[in-house]
């Protein structure tokens, strides 16, 4: 299975700014024609992830502008101020980072400025995206799975969950994209 052109885009973009996070540099931004030739890029050469797209999300065509504003509008990618005059932008990946390792703890009568840090080193990990197979109706999942011992309440909650999405469907499989 071919991966959506939007991921394949995200994933490439993560991967730049995974090399400069996992040396501790948690600021940067990737320039915003940068960004823009990688889309241009991605779409001349996955021209059947593209379609897909199109199809996907009833469009007559997609550029890289086209694709960068699905980005920003899905909140996966974040536009951000380098200087007064460049734009940037960082992934939902590189400001989760961000925000998590600038945590401060504020103590009365004292600034946020003069806060102690709460992260003083960490560790990340970036992998492929995987999703799970859902191919198990969720209404059955109670009575399959007997390591769910759920109380008399929480099952009338699963079940009128499940009946408003009747979409939805759960397993405990995954499978690597």
């Amino acid at each position: 299975m071919t991966e959506s052109i939007d991921l394949e885009l995200l994933s490439l973009l993560e991967e730049i700014e995974y090399k400069s996070i996992q040396w501790g540099y948690t600021d940067g931004a990737l320039l915003e024609d940068d960004v823009y030739d990688y889309a241009a890029e991605l779409i001349n050469n996955n021209l059947s992830s593209v379609e897909s797209f199109i199809k996907k999300n009833k469009i007559n065509c997609l550029d890289e502008n086209d694709l960068i504003d699905y980005l920003l509008e899905e909140k996966l990618l974040f536009e951000v101020q380098i200087t007064p005059t460049k734009t940037g932008f960082r992934t939902r990946f590189a400001e989760a980072t961000r925000l998590l390792t600038n945590l401060r703890q504020i103590f009365p009568n004292r600034g946020w400025e003069e806060a102690p840090k709460l992260v003083s080193d960490f560790r990340v990990n970036l992998q492929k995206r995987f999703y799970p197979v859902r191919d198990m109706n969720p209404l059955n999942l109670l009575k399959n799975e007997p390591y769910l011992s759920l109380s008399s309440l929480q099952q009338n909650i699963w079940k009128k969950l499940v009946t408003v999405y009747p979409k939805f469907k759960s397993e405990v499989q995954f499978l690597k994209i």
